[in-house]
């Protein structure tokens, strides 16, 4: 019973967290967005320990390996270098949108900038991969396949994005662009299935977000 109590109140719900948070503070442009950031993230921190112990209790093989590093690495460089290949192609943001989203957020000096891009690229990434991997798609297996518990939480991770995309892309772009953050969240989904660790989805999911945070940066300075 204990195991399906996990399932139905503390995995299901946690599919819907970050969508619903991005909704609003990404979304709704007010002045209240950054509290609402900082609540959604601190959901994402703690709703996983609300439910540690049954977790742990339920969901066997849970171990801290050590492998994956380099082929974390190299998957992160191979989507570096494709997010990077198709801004350098011509992906044409909405450049005033995404200055008046970073001014919402008070990012428009160079130095607060890279404060917040080392945060998202080291500290939100870490935090993502222990919400999304470690507890959304490791407790999606009390009932599925790890395919279909990669698919399932891959396509809950992909939809915050989705909400940040239409911000700045037109409708054809975000349902493009969306559909690859889950397809990328996917194979992050098969390294940790695969070594066992979160070093291999964490690495990637780094270098990932350093280079959108570069581009980021081409961009408003």
């Amino acid at each position: 019973m204990s195991g399906k109590k996990l399932f139905y109140f503390g995995i299901l719900p946690a599919l819907l967290f970050q969508m619903l948070g991005t909704a609003f503070y990404f979304l709704w442009d007010s002045e209240f967005s950054q509290w609402i950031y900082s609540a959604t993230k601190l959901t994402l921190l703690l709703w996983p320990l609300l439910w540690l112990a049954s977790f742990r209790k339920n969901i066997p093989g849970i171990t801290s390996g050590k492998g994956g590093k380099l082929t974390g690495v190299l998957v992160g460089l191979l989507f570096a270098g494709l997010i990077f290949l198709i801004f350098e192609l011509g992906l044409n943001p909405d450049l005033e949108g995404i200055q008046e989203k970073a001014a919402s957020f008070g990012l428009l000096s160079p130095t607060r900038y890279l404060l917040f891009a080392i945060f998202l690229s080291l500290a939100h990434a870490l935090l993502e991969e222990y919400y999304w991997r470690w507890f959304v798609f490791r407790g999606l297996q009390l009932k599925f396949s790890w395919s279909t518990a990669a698919i399932i939480g891959s396509a809950a991770f992909a939809g915050h994005h989705f909400f940040i995309l239409s911000a700045f892309f037109s409708l054809p772009l975000t349902l493009i662009l969306g559909t690859a953050v889950g397809i990328g969240g996917f194979i992050w989904c098969f390294l940790y299935h695969k070594t066992n660790s979160l070093w291999a989805p964490y690495l990637s999911h780094v270098l990932v977000d350093g280079v959108l945070m570069l581009i980021g940066y081409t961009i408003l300075f």
